[in-house]
């Protein structure tokens, strides 16, 4: 018997619920021992200046190793998601489409060999879909290329819309598996995102 989705989806809030705990209190706790490091220094004065150096670079380092953290339990996390399953791909057959319809259509975005097949397969009598590895691997190199997009002193703004177009598609074909672990890789990036936006 197949599991009682109402039950699988209070499994998943759960788990989430308890991992952005864990990772709100550890974020909390660093910003606290952070912030405390140059407390105890004086005014800035010619004397004062390599203590308030190393307090910063000693809070750097925290926040440093907390970040690295978090994205390690991230990667571990997607890495855990099932593989095996086999979706239909019509959301990402979907955006590929939507997004050759734009001027810049897919130009400057590197696809798989999977992605770059999946619309003309989809078209056979005899499509059996894909399987979610191969849109989790898809969607993790879409969101390198996105980063990469950003990068410099002129971030191409447009190649990385049109990026996380065709990443959201993958995203919304990878959501129809459900299940809690993807739910919490999901909260695992959302917290890393959290992270990186703090001032």
């Amino acid at each position: 018997k197949d599991p009682d989705p109402e039950v699988m989806r209070e499994i998943a809030q759960m788990r989430v619920d308890l991992f952005n705990t864990t990772v709100n209190k550890r974020v909390a706790d660093a910003v606290r021992r952070a912030e405390s490091y140059g407390k105890g220094i004086a005014a800035t004065t010619p004397a004062s200046i390599p203590a308030k150096q190393a307090a910063a670079a000693k809070a750097k380092k925290l926040l440093d190793d907390v970040h690295a953290g978090i994205k390690a339990d991230e990667n571990n996390l997607w890495n855990q998601v099932d593989k095996s399953a086999v979706l239909e791909g019509s959301m990402t057959d979907d955006a590929i489409k939507a997004l050759t319809q734009e001027p810049e259509g897919l130009s400057g975005i590197r696809l798989t060999k999977d992605l770059r097949e999946i619309t003309a397969n989809r078209a056979k009598d005899d499509w059996g879909g894909i399987k979610s590895d191969a849109l989790l691997k898809a969607r993790s190199e879409l969101l390198r290329q996105a980063r990469d997009a950003m990068k410099g002193a002129n971030p191409n703004y447009d190649l990385n819309r049109r990026i996380n177009i065709l990443a959201d598609g993958l995203m919304r074909d990878l959501d129809t598996m459900g299940g809690p672990q993807l739910e919490l890789a999901k909260a695992a990036t959302r917290k890393r995102y959290e992270f990186e936006s703090l001032p």
